[in-house]
């Protein structure tokens, strides 16, 4: 007789679906109603998907499911197709060279920039100049003024010394070929005086002998005083012609600490 042991999963599977005993084998009513699952063979029905026990696919669907992918691909590839190629990023522009590709307004302001440049640096020039030059003129009166507060002081303190007690004085009698010194007088003499003794030395020279006895009639070529006239070359050139000249000291007339004095005293005839 035949028996056949049915597999647990077919025992399982029975007692949901009855079957019908064929030779050869299990199998549903109609031949054509089951499918056989590769991994357990349990036959499950057309419509499953998946196997009921073991949850494989049924090889009819793995086409299908392939089926359904290659048609996402083809899909995908046409829209790829389709779809408009991106546009290029932009490229940036060169920076124009020497002004060229820059329009008029542009061109002239980048000259009206550069003119602004320029009379920036002349300004800034300027006044690099002008700070200099100042500084040269402060540094030239800061190194001056010590230099000329020195004679001013040695000035200033000459004036207030005390003047010398004696005068030296040198006459120079051109008209008479003589020249005579006079130490004998203070700054608070006067000028007449000094003119009084030149005229005594001038007598006592044309009536000595040289012996210590007077020539006779010497006296008479001697000017009188008041036509004898003193003269200071300086400079100053200060001629003393005026009586009142002859009045004055000789502090006054700054013939102190020495002179030299020019005598203008032609002998008479």
């Amino acid at each position: 007789s035949f028996s056949h042991s049915l597999h647990p999963c077919e025992q399982r599977f029975s007692r949901q679906h009855p079957l019908v005993l064929c030779l050869g084998g299990w199998s549903f009513g109609m031949a054509d109603a089951a499918w056989q699952c590769p991994a357990c063979t349990l036959l499950n029905p057309l419509s499953a998907a998946r196997c009921a026990v073991c949850s494989e696919p049924s090889p009819s669907a793995a086409p299908a499911a392939a089926s359904g992918a290659e048609a996402t691909l083809r899909l995908n590839a046409t829209a790829a197709a389709l779809a408009p190629a991106p546009k290029p990023a932009p490229t940036p522009a060169a920076p124009a060279v020497g002004g060229m590709g820059l329009t008029e307004k542009e061109r002239r302001a980048r000259d009206d920039e550069m003119a602004a440049k320029r009379q920036k640096k002349e300004e800034e020039k300027r006044r690099i100049l002008e700070q200099a030059e100042a500084d040269r003129r402060d540094h030239e009166y800061t190194s001056a003024a010590p230099a000329a507060a020195a004679p001013a002081t040695a000035a200033k303190a000459a004036s207030q010394a005390p003047p010398p007690r004696v005068v030296k004085l040198q006459l120079r009698c051109s008209q008479w070929n003589r020249s005579v010194p006079f130490t004998c007088f203070e700054p608070e003499s006067k000028l007449g005086d000094v003119r009084h003794c030149l005229r005594e030395e001038l007598i006592a020279g044309e009536m000595g002998t040289g012996d210590g006895r007077l020539a006779a009639g010497g006296q008479s070529r001697v000017p009188e005083e008041d036509a004898i006239v003193l003269v200071d070359r300086g400079p100053p050139s200060k001629r003393f012609a005026s009586p009142e000249d002859y009045q004055k000291t000789l502090l006054e007339l700054g013939l102190c600490p020495s002179a030299l004095l020019f005598v203008e005293a032609a002998p008479l005839a």
